[in-house]
């Protein structure tokens, strides 16, 4: 069976079309988008007597610290203001999933890769951060799934959707000869990865000091009915892989495991750094951080555990409730490295199994609003059919994003929603 890939980057740049497939033999990403729309943001020029500026905000012009916010329309919630400032509009976001599939001599696979709506409330605007990657590595295959945040997240997850892989690719006769043993994969995945993020803060095209991206690989090695699972995770991206047990019975096994900042080893590094742990309360009269402890007791949803900053340690707008990362690992994000958010993987290995059936990997847009257990009933309800697969977790995905965020009304929030399904055998 001849190999094929998808190259996907999809961060949605725009030149492959939907459903496009490469022979499996080199580099790595496509992209497709409609045109994007960045934050934009005004802010008062900065005081220099405190120590720490924020590099992008200084000597701006006078005035007031403001984002774009578009509907899902491209009109501006605010046209009003819009129009006092002579914004333009765009054009709406693309809302048709980006599908993609592929062959290999051990399974098939899909991606892909959906917008979310209402992010013209986040910073980064309303494009699709998420970046994907398929890859062939000699006797290994990589797939990986790249979530940016913050104004540049769409091309910070597309640097590391480009480079990362070359990076892995260098140290594959140290990953190889590690086999099963997690503790020697990890040396040469975290060399990986640390290489990667250092060339991305010192790359110059687009700024990393509040913009960044989680990471997670999965290389699929070794011989015919010798295969393992090499998994690395940064951040709050999942694997999970999914097992026909006793009776037919599907068994659902989680790899990684989510690095939050309220994961309690994680929240030690961070504080040991000398960052805070917590949420910002709005309901006070001067928006503050507040410990998780305090939050649980007040019983209110304050959204997730975030990096902070102390008060005070950069300047006005910037001197509280900065800069709040909502994970305790990342690439880029130069902004935290000093409080231990950095881009270090925890590396899992895993042999597959004669009755594994399927590996999922997505981003946190699946995992914010469905199980595990639920992703792998509605994968396993497909019949082996990795397109079908990928749609039915997005819809799915979708549906429950809607009725959490705005009781079905169709106006909530909705993350980026990104996939691999990954199916184990010799023919499709």
């Amino acid at each position: 069976m001849r190999k094929t890939a998808t190259l996907i980057a999809l961060y949605l740049f725009g030149y492959v079309q939907e459903g496009q497939t490469f022979p499996m033999t080199s580099g790595l990403a496509f992209s497709r988008t409609t045109d994007m729309m960045h934050a934009t943001f005004f802010c008062s020029k900065l005081n220099t007597r405190k120590s720490r500026l924020c590099p992008q905000f200084s000597g701006v012009k006078p005035g007031v610290l403001y984002q774009r916010m578009l509907d899902d329309n491209g009109e501006w919630f605010n046209a009003d203001l819009a129009a006092k400032m002579n914004l333009k509009s765009r054009s709406p976001p693309a809302s048709k999933p980006v599908l993609a599939s592929g062959t290999l001599e051990w399974g098939w696979y899909s991606a892909m890769s959906t917008e979310g709506k209402g992010k013209g409330t986040q910073v980064g605007g309303s494009s699709n951060q998420d970046s994907m990657a398929a890859v062939p590595l000699g006797t290994m295959d990589l797939f990986g799934i790249f979530d940016g945040h913050g104004e540049f997240g769409h091309k910070v997850s597309a640097y590391v959707a480009n480079n990362l892989p070359d990076q892995i690719r260098q140290r594959l006769p140290e990953i190889e000869k590690a086999g099963m043993d997690e503790g020697r994969a990890t040396l040469p995945l975290q060399e990986a990865f640390r290489e990667t993020h250092q060339s991305l803060l010192a790359q110059k095209k687009f700024d990393t000091f509040l913009s960044g991206s989680t990471c997670i690989i999965v290389l699929v090695a070794g011989e015919a009915n010798q295969k393992r699972m090499i998994v690395a995770n940064a951040g709050d991206c999942r694997c999970i892989v999914c097992t026909e047990g006793w009776g037919g019975k599907l068994i659902t096994t989680q790899i990684s495991v989510d690095q939050s900042p309220d994961r309690p080893d994680e929240r030690k590094r961070i504080e040991m750094n000398g960052g805070i742990v917590g949420m910002v309360d709005v309901s006070l009269e001067r928006p503050s951080v507040i410990s998780v402890e305090a939050a649980a007791k007040k019983g209110a949803d304050l959204g997730p555990a975030r990096v902070f900053w102390p008060d005070g340690s950069w300047e006005p707008p910037f001197d509280s409730c900065f800069p709040g990362l909502a994970m305790s690992r990342s690439l880029g994000d130069s902004v935290l490295d000093d409080l231990g958010v950095f881009p270090d993987p925890e590396v899992y290995t895993r042999a597959v199994k004669p009755k594994d059936r399927f590996l999922v990997i997505a981003s946190d847009g699946v995992w914010q609003v469905m199980s595990n257990e639920e992703v792998s009933a509605v994968v396993n309800s497909c019949d082996g059919d990795a397109d079908r697969a990928c749609k039915a977790i997005y819809e799915r995905a979708a549906q429950k994003w809607e009725a959490e965020e705005h009781e079905g009304d169709g106006f909530g929030y909705r993350d980026d929603i990104s996939s691999f399904v990954i199916f184990f055998g010799s023919t499709k």
